[in-house]
């Protein structure tokens, strides 16, 4: 199938992150969602902060924030499954990978800093 049109040619929304740390970030965070097929947790981007969290009425709020490299001074909140985060965040071996995102219902595409020759797709659930 014809992939070109998936992966965009500009990005709104640019930022750099250590990947061990998102990762472990993400993977935190998630503990608390209720259900784990669904796993869902929030990225905020402010500056050069980035807010994960995840909300169980039944247990309550788990919040982190973790410093990045903001390279477009654009914030955003969007939502997705951890699951799938940390399943395409295991693929990279990089220390840093680079987050480029179009918007809350835009996918989450996920590159290598250096070669850049590896490339994940992340799709956002819409919350309300």
């Amino acid at each position: 199938p014809n992939t070109e049109n998936l992966i965009p040619s500009e990005n709104t929304i640019k930022f750099e992150a250590n990947l061990n740390e998102l990762y472990n970030v993400i993977d935190r965070v998630s503990l608390l969602t209720q259900i784990k097929e669904k796993n869902i947790v929030q990225l905020e981007m402010k500056k050069d902060k980035l807010i994960i969290t995840s909300n169980s009425p039944e247990i309550g709020k788990s919040e982190e924030i973790m410093t990045i490299k903001n390279l477009t001074n654009n914030d955003i909140k969007i939502s997705f499954s951890a699951k799938y985060m940390l399943e395409a965040l295991k693929t990279f071996t990089t220390e840093k990978i680079i987050l480029l995102l179009n918007g809350e219902i835009k996918p989450i595409i996920i590159k290598e800093t250096e070669s850049g020759n590896l490339v994940q797709l992340i799709l956002p659930i819409k919350t309300y």
